[in-house]
């Protein structure tokens, strides 16, 4: 079968976060169960390094890449922001896509903004079925986190567009509030194509799917969780170094001030907390560091992948998730898993069904607390520390839960079953 695969950002491979991730681990599987994975993707030509070939070879589909991280009251950010609206460049990409390789199945993960909605009527036209995974709350928001300084925020919810413009909630921004409100009520309250043009909606975590039913969304959403390839993370009994590891992005949102927090708080002065990734963030976090005496402890290494950040992984005592937003389903959390290193992780989201959690801490493979509260997360990481002999059974744990349930031959099991009861398709 020819599987079109649509996201935004897979120029840019794995560096664009976990929706990308998940496209990319999906696009592996396909193609080793036979089939052909068309991508249609957002172009940089600013970006040297070269793609993969299954990618060059269709770059002449690709749309142009814009970059909207910056809103002003200016004739380019107008021109911008209509385009997020309506990409007719994207239409006729696409429609040229189809005709030239004859896609049976269109399979759409985050489109919004650089390729946008305009892509699936065309794709309607030609009778190509439409299965669209859901990562993040856009679906039902402008706010992709639903998070405003520092805090939830569903002020939206039943449609309140109007919130983002005086609320400053989108980017600090009436004028991006503005664009949104526009946005969101032409995409979800006039034209509605999210609801006409999708044959198949799927989400990797429970949390997500109740969310979008309390912001009223109409359409029917099936539970698919995320994958990883196994083979790819296996786990390692090297010596475990004295060190508690996050790696993901560095923003507020992930709440990294909590364990520097905490660490300064630790009676063990030994134990340091290594940070594996790059941000804005980051400044803050080496102030806050710096404020609570612990600098010399907390270890700030940059953007690792590949192999390099599996050993850091591998050899961390656990991996700290202190998101204080609402996570859907965090790579960081399916990789720890496979390597075999517990998690103490947010109690938010879809957090918690990633995590198996025991009353015996020999049967967990991790711990929850409760999201922005340091006095819990400190008692937990304390709790780990004073019991490092439990850490290699809680790993073995880890790795047994994601061979279970996490696998990318679990997840075609699971997507066959979907696309053959709802799609009546055979993949």
């Amino acid at each position: 079968m020819k599987i079109l695969l649509v996201e935004k950002f897979l120029q840019e491979g794995g560096k664009s976060g976990g929706t990308t991730r998940a496209a990319l681990e999906i696009r592996k599987i396909l193609t080793k169960k036979g089939h052909e994975v068309i991508p249609f993707t957002a172009w940089n030509k600013d970006i040297k390094q070269k793609s993969p070939d299954w990618i060059e070879k269709y770059k002449k589909y690709f749309v142009k890449y814009e970059d909207f991280s910056k809103f002003g009251f200016n004739p380019s950010t107008i021109r911008k922001a209509l385009k997020m609206i309506y990409n007719k460049e994207a239409a006729e990409k696409i429609e040229d896509l189809i005709k030239g390789e004859k896609p049976d199945l269109a399979y759409i993960h985050n489109i919004f903004h650089h390729i946008g909605p305009s892509i699936l009527p065309i794709l309607k036209k030609h009778d190509i079925p439409v299965i669209y995974s859901l990562h993040s709350y856009k679906h039902i928001s402008a706010n992709y986190y639903l998070l405003h300084k520092s805090k939830i925020y569903e002020k939206d919810k039943g449609g309140k567009y109007y919130r983002y413009i005086f609320d400053r909630s989108i980017k600090n921004s009436a004028f991006a509030g503005l664009h949104e409100m526009v946005e969101m009520t032409i995409h979800h309250k006039i034209w509605k194509p999210f609801y006409k043009y999708v044959d198949l909606y799927t989400a990797p975590s429970k949390f997500l799917i109740k969310k979008s039913y309390e912001y009223k969304y109409p359409r029917k959403i099936e539970h698919l969780p995320n994958m990883l390839d196994g083979a790819d993370f296996q786990p390692n009994s090297s010596k475990k170094g004295n060190y508690i590891l996050y790696f993901g992005r560095v923003s507020g949102e992930k709440g990294i001030h909590l364990v520097i927090e905490a660490l300064s708080r630790l009676e063990n002065p030994d134990v340091e907390f290594y940070i594996a990734g790059q941000g804005d963030y980051e400044s803050k976090l080496r102030a806050l560091a710096k404020q609570k005496k612990v600098e010399n402890r907390v270890k700030f290494l940059g953007f690792k992948t590949g192999n390099e950040l599996k050993r850091l992984v591998s050899r961390a005592l656990f991996v700290v998730l202190p998101s204080i937003c609402y996570e859907n389903a965090p790579y960081a959390i399916y990789e720890s898993a496979a390597l075999g290193t517990p998690v103490i992780a947010s109690h938010i989201g879809g957090i918690p069904e990633l995590i198996c959690e025991d009353h015996d801490i020999a049967k967990s493979s991790g711990l929850t607390f409760e999201a922005g509260d340091v006095n819990d997360l400190e008692d937990k990481i304390s709790f780990l520390l004073e019991n490092k002999e439990v850490l290699p059974k809680m790993g073995k744990v880890a790795r047994k839960f994601f061979e279970d349930n996490f696998t990318l031959e679990e997840f075609y099991k699971k997507l066959k079953k979907l696309v053959w009861d709802k799609l009546d398709l055979r993949l």
